[in-house]
């Protein structure tokens, strides 16, 4: 598949060493404290690039007239569907959500992380790129956020007890899903699925309540999940895992001007530093849980722990988009209605050469 190549350019294009972005000038910005929710502190988004940036970067950037609260979602003692629901009722400024998860609330929101959307990490992100003006007013009008950037986790992996022959494999294996259009993907697939919370995944496959579990490769790493299992396929069963930045809509319409576009003149620099460490995790991931010596930012699985990786096959490929055409979109287009499926066509459609049908 080339992702040693892949991920080399995506990193080097996205800059993950980013200087400080151009903007208004500090002093023409108003003073403000901001509380922040951000990613949970076991993941390299959280500390690679969401932790420096909000104790750091945006401090300095502002000349000190911006004082940064932001706290993990794990740390705060809350999942990502309660801290969004926080951001728009306004107790707190800025979240970082799930797609997928406010999905629930409407289901345009999943169309921009379908399962197997974008095999590569540029194919992810020009789609994604293309449905951005769709999120971000539906943002506005069913969540009351302002969109402020968009980022990977990384591509969501499969990694089970036993090893992985091919998506054949999965037929009546009881597995780990969070999100609607990989628990039916999966099923499909002849699985059993079960809806568990990140925190609650590791026991649940240490258990047996789980054979396996969809999540990135590095944060499968660093959760230590190559305790317990086997091997893990390399094919986005559950898309990128893409999240945004949101600020409560009345707090964004009360700053001026300068404040905003400071504002996002910054989270431009996070959304190119999520999408360079979304990059790099996947291969990373994949080479910690198989205990490379390449391994850079996660933990080496020790000796009689390493992981096996396997890649799919043309006939898993072959089977791959058959579920996306007669299952994963038909499905989809069913609960998003034909409007919303028109403008799906109209951009990722378009985008990656899939049409999703009509309801």
């Amino acid at each position: 598949m080339g992702t040693r190549k892949l991920l080399g350019s995506a990193a080097m294009a996205a800059g993950l060493a980013a200087p400080v972005v151009a903007g208004p000038a500090a002093a023409e910005i108003q003073e403000l404290t901001i509380a922040v929710i951000g990613a949970p502190s076991s993941v390299n988004a959280w500390n690679r690039v969401q932790k420096p940036f909000f104790e750091e970067t945006l401090p300095q950037a502002s000349g000190g007239r911006f004082s940064i609260e932001a706290t993990p979602h794990n740390e705060a003692g809350i999942d990502m569907v309660e801290a969004t629901r926080m951001a728009t009722d306004g107790v707190i400024n800025i979240v970082n959500g799930s797609f997928n998860q406010v999905a629930a609330d409407d289901p345009t929101f999943a169309g921009i992380d379908l399962p197997g959307i974008g095999i590569t990490v540029e194919q992810a992100r020009a789609a994604a790129e293309t449905y951005r003006p769709v999120v971000a007013k539906r943002l506005e009008e069913v969540e009351n956020l302002k969109l402020l950037s968009m980022q990977p986790n990384t591509m969501q992996v499969i990694l089970c007890k036993g090893e992985i022959t091919g998506l054949d494999y999965f037929r009546g294996k009881k597995v780990r899903v969070w999100a609607k259009a990989m628990g039916d993907y999966m099923e499909e697939l002849g699985s059993t699925t079960v809806t568990i919370p990140w925190e609650e995944a590791l026991p649940a496959l240490q258990s047996g309540v789980a054979d396996c579990g969809i999540t990135s490769p590095s944060n499968a790493n660093n959760a230590h999940w190559w305790e317990v299992l086997d091997s893990q396929m390399v094919i986005p069963l559950g898309g990128w895992a893409i999240s945004f930045f949101g600020a409560n809509l009345d707090w964004w319409n009360g700053l001026d001007a300068e404040t905003q576009a400071f504002i996002e003149a910054q989270f431009k620099e996070v959304e190119e530093r999520g999408w360079a460490q979304g990059a790099l995790d996947l291969q990373d991931g994949i080479d910690c849980n198989a205990g490379k010596n390449n391994c850079q930012y996660g933990i080496k699985a020790p000796s009689g722990r390493e992981m096996t990786t396997i890649y799919p096959t043309d006939a898993d490929l072959e089977l791959h988009s058959e579920i996306m055409r007669n299952s994963v979109l038909p499905d989809w287009a069913a609960s998003c209605g034909a409007d919303c499926v028109q403008v799906w066509n109209d951009t990722i459609g378009k985008t990656v050469g899939i049409t999703a049908p009509a309801p």
